[in-house]
């Protein structure tokens, strides 16, 4: 039983949670870049009013509305500022860049955790999808796994990738 589980987990459920990352975190991975290489229109972005939405047991999920001054004098508003910064009130100013796909939305210069946030969960997710293909292609061709997609197999609690005995070579 502890086995069929494990093979279950192995062979469906981590290739299926990481190929599910990854079609939610690619599509903000340009966005994400051009913001941490201020692609777009720099300027200053000021709070106006904090809004926030109740999910439960899971807490809040809240946004900043307010208005946004590019650098060349162009100004937006309303705008969300992307994420929630704690401790601001009304009024609170901070350099933000805006981008003309992105109208309704400002995000925060110098704020390297989303980059970090999606770049990470982009390469695990794509680390997971290689080592369960190669595992795969060495299983269905009863190769001889390599070491490191082995390693990457016990350290996840994943089944054995060794060939059936009748495969060996």
């Amino acid at each position: 039983m502890r086995h069929a589980l494990g093979t279950v987990f192995g062979w469906f459920v981590i290739p299926a949670i990481a190929a599910l990352l990854l079609v939610a975190v690619l599509p903000q991975l340009g966005v994400t870049i051009r913001v941490a290489l201020s692609d777009g229109e720099s300027g200053t972005f000021t709070a106006v009013q904090r809004s926030c939405v109740s999910h439960g047991r899971n807490g809040q999920q809240c946004q900043w509305r307010g208005r946004f001054v590019a650098d060349t004098g162009m100004s937006r508003e309303p705008v969300y500022l992307e994420g929630d910064p704690r401790g601001w009130q009304p009024g609170t100013t901070v350099r933000a860049t805006w981008l003309p796909d992105q109208p309704s939305t400002v995000y925060r210069h110098a704020d390297p955790r989303p980059l970090l946030l999606v770049v990470g969960l982009s390469l695990v997710a794509a680390a997971a999808l290689l080592a369960w293909a190669v595992a795969a292609l060495y299983r269905l061709t009863g190769r001889r796994t390599p070491s490191w997609v082995a390693g990457v197999h016990a350290a996840c609690g994943w089944p054995p990738l060794s060939p059936r005995p009748d495969h060996a070579g």
